[in-house]
């Protein structure tokens, strides 16, 4: 008979979900993050646009 229940009292994360988690974390960040260059880089071709 295989058993595999964690311990009583036992909590926490396992490997495999902190993987997971900061990899899923890592691709939102850098999308967040290249939004905001994008946007940045246009506020500043629009601010060019304003001052003429």
């Amino acid at each position: 008979m295989i058993t595999n229940r964690k311990k009583v009292g036992a909590r926490g994360f396992t490997m495999v979900e902190l993987i997971v988690s900061v990899t899923l974390s890592a691709i939102v960040i850098t999308s967040m993050a290249s939004t905001f260059i994008v946007f940045a880089a246009g506020s500043k071709s629009v601010g060019g646009y304003v001052e003429m």
